[in-house]
């Protein structure tokens, strides 16, 4: 008897290990008016697109997939997880917070150094491994490794761009995934060579994200069928699961804690996906597209969108409230530690969990600027870093605010350039970000803003030129600076009239820099001149006084001296004539 009763009990738990995943996405109880006229956006389904790879293939299950080594081990690996660095994927982590645990507060923001590459930018952004090294995507279609003080560890050939915007991820063993429009999903060992390569149906624009047993979750194009497909990929190489939706996919998924997969699609869906198998557990449609989701500690799903709205979810898919931010966004959400979100559009915006606006920072003119880096960064005491660009697509500017939305600083890292590349924040409060164009050469460059350690201010510069002329004829002036650290220099000019020549540069240490002027009026000014290194650091400024006395026609004076000499009548007449017209000034 008691045996007949443990087979009962051993298969009623059975049946109800088999059916949990299945009713994990059932909706809450919810009684709030505005959330029940959402259920019509909330759709828990089975998904029979749903292809697992142990499935027998048919024609409709079939899909490329070549790996480039053998199949390996499947047992669980403990060090096939995301990586415990720095910086390890896309907006930091699975759940795309942005949030480092490193502080900024102390760092200067001088230019430690910059990474430039021979002919292309950068639009994605670096990660980070544990001994500091950067693994950034270029346009040159190379995957970079660069090691702490700026210089090349080595370069992987991609064959197409990197996945832009976005970034690679690293897993806990070293491995670096990064996908590219060539269709492939790249595995890198850490010494640069290739571990293996994963062929998808179609060209992967977003980040891949590292599960916590390895799995590698990432979108794709789906070219083939026009339509968008989700995969999970084992450690080794080997198709886990995938799933078509509805359209492309040009975003990065964000991972819960129990790895349930959030991916958005150019169908305006947001979808959640079974880590096991792939399975649809619900999908949520807005107006317009999604950019990649964020969640919360507390599980909850942020989203942007084009359609004017900042979604927060909860994880059954119900709407837990909508907040509007102007023109909307496609950006990712980075969550505060206080739960704080964060979003960029037209302006910057800050909301409270609960969904009320909490500030928005203006910093700039309507239509003169737009955020335009996909993702932020946040530091351990609260500093917020994002990029805005000019509307026109030329000037840059790094912004930091404080976390009541107050300005902390603002630099200009890519004057007639543009920057989509989010920023990242290292182990020792380095900032890093990429940009497209540096100045005027189609060359773009990695950035490291942070402290420079025995760098020494370039010396005034050394001004040769007149120190009097006439108004409207224009001058010439040479401009010599030494660095004593024989860094790189750029010279700055006051001209003392209210217009100045800008950071001009860079030149070689005691170079001679020459530039000319012109003055309108006549009167004294104050030339001045200062020098700044390559790591942003400026010197005393030189000075110099320019005279521009009245300017007369020499040669028509001495014609006059003469005629007055010739004829003393005439002068006299002259002198009469200017103090009847009130032309005396004496």
């Amino acid at each position: 008897m008691l045996l007949w009763k443990g087979l009962a009990v051993g298969i009623v738990l059975l049946f109800l290990v088999s059916v949990i995943p299945f009713f994990q996405g059932e909706p809450d109880d919810v009684t709030d008016d505005s959330f029940a006229a959402q259920q019509d956006s909330y759709q828990y389904m089975m998904d029979w697109s749903v292809h697992p790879t142990n499935q027998t293939m048919s024609e409709e299950t079939s899909g490329p997939s070549y790996n480039y080594v053998e199949l390996g081990n499947m047992e669980p690996n403990p060090l096939s997880g995301p990586m415990d660095s720095a910086w390890p994927s896309y907006s930091h982590d699975n759940q795309h917070t942005s949030q480092s645990q490193y502080n900024t507060r102390d760092n200067p923001m001088n230019v430690k150094w910059r990474f430039q590459t021979d002919k292309s930018g950068f639009d994605s952004s670096p990660v980070i491994d544990k001994n500091g090294t950067l693994y950034i995507g270029c346009m040159d279609h190379y995957l970079y490794a660069i090691n702490p003080d700026g210089s090349e560890r080595w370069r992987f050939n991609l064959n197409n761009w990197p996945s832009p915007s976005y970034s690679a991820a690293l897993a806990e063993d070293g491995t670096i995934y990064i996908g590219s429009l060539d269709d492939y999903l790249y595995a890198i060992e850490s010494d640069g060579t290739l571990k293996w390569r994963f062929q998808a149906a179609g060209s992967i624009w977003g980040s891949s994200m590292v599960g916590t047993d390895g799995t590698i979750y990432f979108g794709a194009l789906n070219s083939g069928e026009n339509t968008g497909r989700v995969y999970a990929v084992n450690p080794n190489g080997s198709e886990k699961w995938h799933t078509d939706v509805g359209d492309y996919i040009y975003t990065s998924p964000a991972l819960a804690k129990d790895d349930t997969v959030y991916i958005s699609s150019n169908d305006c869906n947001l979808y959640a996906l079974y880590p096991e198998n792939g399975s649809i557990l619900w999908k949520f449609h807005t107006n317009d597209a999604m950019g990649c989701p964020s969640v919360g500690i507390d599980g909850t799903i942020y989203g942007a969108s084009w359609d004017n709205y900042l979604y927060a979810l909860y994880s059954n898919g119900t709407v837990k409230w909508k907040t509007k931010i102007d023109s909307g966004s496609f950006s990712t959400p980075a969550i505060g530690n206080d739960g704080t979100i964060y979003i960029g559009g037209k302006f910057f915006y800050a909301v409270n969990p609960d969904g009320t606006l909490k500030w928005t920072y203006q910093g700039w003119e309507e239509y003169e600027y737009t955020c335009t880096s996909s993702a932020y960064a946040i530091s351990a005491d609260g500093i917020i870093y994002f990029v805005v660009s000019k509307d026109n697509g030329y000037g840059c500017d790094l912004f930091a605010l404080n976390s009541d939305g107050t300005l902390y600083w603002r630099k200009n890292i890519a004057p007639n350039g543009w920057v989509y590349s989010p920023p990242v924040i290292g182990n020792n409060g380095t900032v890093y970000i990429g940009c497209d164009w540096v100045d005027d050469i189609p060359t773009g460059a990695l950035f490291a803003f942070g402290s420079v350690e025995n760098n020494h201010p370039p010396e005034k510069p050394n001004i040769d030129g007149p120190s009097t002329g006439k108004p409207r004829e224009e001058h010439t002036y040479h401009f010599t600076i030494t660095d004593q650290d024989s860094d790189d220099v750029y010279v700055f000019v006051d001209w003392g009239d209210r217009s100045n020549s800008s950071w001009i540069g860079p030149y070689i240490s005691g170079e001679q820099i020459t530039l000319t002027h012109t003055w309108n009026l006549q009167g004294t000014y104050t030339l001045k001149a200062k020098a700044m290194d390559e790591h942003e650091v400026e010197g005393d400024w030189a000075t110099l006084t320019v005279t521009m006395p009245t300017s007369y026609n020499q040669s028509l004076l001495k014609f006059m001296e003469l005629l007055f000499q010739r004829f003393p009548l005439l002068e006299k007449l002259f002198s009469f004539i200017g103090y009847n017209l009130g032309m005396n000034t004496c």
